[in-house]
Parts: C-alpha cells; structure tokens; sequence
C-alpha cells in the first residue's frame, strides 16, 4: 500500500511539474513574440524612409463667412486720463469701452473701483457714441447717451450729454449737460 501511495504521489507531482514546465515554456514563448513586437513597432515608428508629403495651403474663406465670422483678434487697451482718474478703453473692431483703472477718491467713496465700467460704444470715423454713466453713493449707476469725437492725432476724446443728476433714494432729479474729457498717454 505503501508503494501504491508512493507511484501515485511520484505520478501527480511529474504531472504538476510537466504542467508548470509547459506553461513556463508557453509564457517564455509570448514572452518571446511580445518582445519582437515591441522592437517592429519601435523600429518602425522610428524608421521612416518615406517623407511625409506636403501640408496643403489652408483655403482662404470666402467673403460671406469673412463677414460672419467674430473678430479673433485680442482688444487693444490704450490707458487716458480722465478727471484725476486713470482710465483705460479696450478697442474690438468698431466697439470702445472705456473702465476705470485707478478712480480719484471721490469715486472710490461712491463704489467705484477698478474694472468700472465708464462709456461703452461705438467709433464711426473720428465721432464716438454710446452709454456713459454716473455714480452715486449706495446707487447702481445711472446712464446716458452721450456723443463726441476723438481729435485727428488721437491723443483726446470728448462726450457731451445730459448727466442725471441723481436724488434721494437714488431717483433722478432732473439732468445737466456733462463734458466728459479723456487725454491718451499710453
């Protein structure tokens, strides 16, 4: 009995290592075929004696959607004085707006602060249009048309307009002609 248990214990373990021997031998062999793989296809990735043909010109886009198309290009910023505060106008294609850079203090009282905006419009040629606006203290800022022109050498803006002029509980009380002057210096 004891030899019967001993062939049989010789028998599965010859087995078990005939198995682990086979499959040492099949991942040897993917091992093998994986590795070669790996070499084409870096040797081919690298190896190019073929050169690559010319990039066609990008078409030119027709004249109906050059006309539809928005503008891609960044705004211009150009920075101006204006009553004691610095001021900046971003300038998109034919629309200007004009932000408060650094207000006059009396501004500041009022909430006006850096990024304020001040004129949003239009540039037609030389004469400017649009919406400026006024500030009160604990108010939303009120506005009003306003038009001008900006000199030839393009170094001073003037708007004219009708200001409300702002009451209690931030009513309008009334209006007056407001001159709003902005000088360039950078």
């Amino acid at each position: 009995m004891l030899r019967l248990l001993i062939t049989a214990f010789i028998t599965v373990t010859a087995a078990i290592s005939a198995r682990a021997l086979d499959m040492s031998v099949t991942q040897k062999g993917l091992q093998e075929r994986a590795s070669k793989y790996l070499a084409h296809y870096a040797e081919v990735q690298t190896d190019t004696p073929v050169a690559p043909g010319a990039t066609p010109a990008p078409a030119e886009p027709s004249e109906d959607v050059k006309k539809t198309e928005p503008a891609t290009e960044q705004p211009k910023t150009s920075f101006w004085s204006h009553n004691r505060s610095i001021v900046y106008m971003t300038e998109d294609g034919t629309h200007r707006q004009i932000y408060y850079d650094d207000p006059r203090p009396g501004l500041k009282e009022v909430g006006v602060k850096q990024g304020t905006l001040l004129f949003d419009g239009v540039v037609d040629g030389t004469t400017l249009s649009g919406t400026a606006f006024v500030f009160a203290k604990e108010c939303d800022p009120l506005a009003f048309a306003v038009t001008g022109e900006l000199t030839r050498d393009g170094k001073r803006i003037t708007l004219n307009g009708k200001a409300p002029r702002v009451g209690t509980q931030c009513r309008t009380a009334g209006d007056k002609q407001e001159e709003l002057i902005f000088d360039f210096f950078r």
